[in-house]
């Protein structure tokens, strides 16, 4: 019976250490994104990749259509609805600089100078997926035009890499590579 009742606090304070060890391991982690980071043109451009598109079919204009009686009659499959705006890229693309800090345990908060921010929430979040640990922090989002994946991590020279690919519905993938350095004060 002494037995059973030593178990149970012990098990308790070994579930507080756990949790206490997890939320600072991923607190130290984290320290490393933290900050102004500015964009380091040069390695981005030596990243820079060209588009090609390898698909062997052959594209043409020209669709053939279906008439009836002399009355041209539209295809079945042919239109979808989409959107008549057209997508903009995601901001770390867009953008020069940009400032990175941990809001809570499960949030961070990126700041892109002149152009907005967003909060990066930990798990799923209308419809973004975000996760993060020692080695990066991963976020997707699929839209009815496109899948989009935004990972940021460092590469071996010490800088943060963000790479965002975009997949197109019925198209090939993009990969985009952008280059920061951390913003000297």
């Amino acid at each position: 019976m002494a037995n059973s009742f030593f178990q149970k606090p012990f098990l308790f304070a070994i579930l507080i250490a756990s949790v206490f060890v997890t939320t600072l391991v991923n607190a130290k982690t984290f320290e490393e994104y933290e900050g102004q980071w500015e964009i380091n043109s040069e390695a981005t451009e030596a990243l820079r990749e060209p588009y090609k598109d390898n698909s062997n079919r052959k594209r043409s204009r020209f669709r053939s259509q279906m008439s009836v009686g002399g009355i041209p009659m539209p295809r079945s499959g042919g239109q979808r609805a989409m959107s008549q705006l057209t997508a903009q890229n995601p901001m770390v693309l867009r953008c020069s600089e940009m400032i990175i800090s941990l809001k809570s345990s499960d949030q961070i908060h990126i700041s892109y100078a002149g152009l907005g921010e967003e909060i990066l929430r930990k798990g799923e979040y209308r419809g973004r997926k975000t996760k993060w640990s020692a080695k990066a922090i991963k976020q997707t989002y699929k839209t009815t035009e496109r899948r989009v994946t935004k990972t940021w991590s460092f590469n071996k020279q010490g800088q943060l890499l963000v790479e965002v690919k975009i997949k197109p519905n019925e198209s090939k993938q993009f990969v985009t590579r952008v280059v920061f350095d951390r913003k000297s004060v």
